[in-house]
């Protein structure tokens, strides 16, 4: 082979690997776009002391499997999440990681720390 060959066979690789980077790029905003988010309590209210438990549920609809996606939310003063004591309005992550046409579910444990009137709201 000549060495312009070469380089063309080199040229032609690289530009199918952007395209297939693209690409893919391109089918995980899509996947993200249609990704179905939803948060469930387990009972309407709680008083000082007692608990609820709250159900994050993420539904990936397309075939392209999502990893590390970050869904982030806010608990109010007061709660303790998953062991976690929220003594000010506190920004908790959840990471998921979902597989192709498929739903994962996260649950969390919560207890109310003082009184008050919570309200945990959908996106």
């Amino acid at each position: 082979m000549t060495h312009a060959i070469k380089l063309l066979i080199l040229f032609a690789l690289f530009v199918i690997a952007v395209l297939v980077f693209i690409g893919a790029r391109r089918a995980k905003a899509r996947a993200l776009e249609l990704l179905e988010y939803g948060r469930a309590l387990s009972t309407d209210g709680i008083f000082t002391g007692e608990s609820l438990e709250l159900t994050e549920t993420a539904k990936n609809p397309t075939w392209y499997p999502l990893f590390n996606v970050k869904i982030e939310f806010y608990v109010p003063a007061g709660l303790e999440i998953d062991g976690l004591k929220c003594d000010e309005y506190t920004k908790l992550t959840s990471v998921f990681n979902i597989p192709p046409y498929a739903t994962v579910t996260k649950k969390h444990a919560i207890t109310a720390l003082k009184r008050g009137h919570f309200v945990i709201s959908n996106p």
